[in-house]
């Protein structure tokens, strides 16, 4: 179960350095609020 979430959580952090890279700000990406886990959430969706 704990390496599930650590891959989980490093995929998040991809997602949120991709996001930098595209021009988003940090705040509100890292660590993720809400609206962020949201969009990370439907991204995986694709």
């Amino acid at each position: 179960m704990g390496m599930a979430l650590s891959v989980e959580q490093e995929r998040l952090e991809g997602w949120i350095m991709e996001e930098v890279k595209g021009g988003a700000a940090l705040p509100g990406l890292y660590p993720a609020n809400a609206d962020t886990q949201a969009r990370y959430e439907a991204s995986k969706l694709k």
